[in-house]
């Protein structure tokens, strides 16, 4: 979604729509490419919203493994423990990038966790793929040309 909203599942159709084009161009105009995969904000959806991305031919992607890197009192040392202790084959860990459109938003504790996550999941024998490859879906993005 453009905004992440809390409240992006109680809009209209229209006004859902309207949010999705908005975040779909301003990736298109980033980097070239269409995404194919949606992640409901805080994991909240409605059955219009699905129908919506269905049409607009996404994809639904939801997680199993919160660490909660997104709340600051969540130190590193309890990231990396919660993934760890959660990891199982195909799992989907929620991580967020930082969200700079919220001032004082923590990241230190993700970034300072991620190396640590990495190495004891791959010592476990876990790969990373993408989610398209868990879910079996098409390309999670499509090259857009223009012209």
């Amino acid at each position: 979604s453009y905004d992440h909203s809390e409240k992006l599942d109680t809009l209209s159709t229209s006004d859902f729509k309207k949010n999705l084009d908005e975040a779909e161009t301003a990736i298109e105009s980033a980097g070239n490419v269409s995404p194919r995969l949606f992640r409901p904000p805080y994991g909240k959806s409605s059955s219009e919203m699905r129908k919506a991305l269905e049409d607009a031919g996404y994809s639904t992607v939801m997680w199993n493994i919160d660490p909660e890197d997104w709340n600051a009192s969540t130190t590193s040392a309890e990231i990396v423990k919660k993934v760890i202790d959660s990891a199982q084959p195909d799992s989907i860990i929620l991580f967020h990038d930082g969200r700079d459109t919220h001032v004082g938003y923590p990241r230190e504790n993700l970034i300072t966790a991620l190396p640590e996550v990495i190495k004891q999941l791959k010592a476990k024998n876990f790969t990373f793929v993408t989610a398209d490859k868990l879910i079996g879906s098409e390309p999670y993005f499509t090259t857009r040309k223009r012209i």
